[in-house]
């Protein structure tokens, strides 16, 4: 499977290993990437994730649903917070038991503090 020093995918046979500070990397900025390891340049990042000088905020009354496409970049990269066997979750899918599985999904989990989507 893939591995780097935070992360372990065995899809066959393996587990999936979350990374040392999950939540928070998930939803951190591109510049905190880079500076975890990452060989990305933190210059380019900056360069590619800051609004130009003359950039205007939007007014708060524009809202999401007043769109007919909004497109979300970042880190979509949303694990589990601790480690679980695949066939332990697939055995769950299966069984339709997810809700131990729903209650370890860290996308889940932020959003119930508020801190994405909210």
């Amino acid at each position: 499977g893939a591995t780097n020093s935070n992360t372990t995918v065995n899809p066959a046979f393996g587990t999936v290993r979350s990374t040392m500070n999950p939540a928070f990397n998930r939803r951190g900025s591109a510049n905190s990437v880079a500076d975890n390891g990452n060989n990305t340049s933190n210059h380019n990042l900056h360069a590619h994730t800051t609004p130009p000088s003359g950039a205007r905020k939007a007014p708060k009354s524009t809202r999401l649903l007043e769109h007919e496409y909004v497109f979300w970049l970042g880190d979509l990269n949303y694990r589990l917070d601790e480690e679980v066997e695949i066939v332990e979750i697939f055995e769950r899918l299966y069984n339709e038991t997810w809700e131990t599985l729903r209650l370890q999904d860290q996308l889940h989990m932020e959003r119930n503090k508020k801190n994405v989507f909210h």
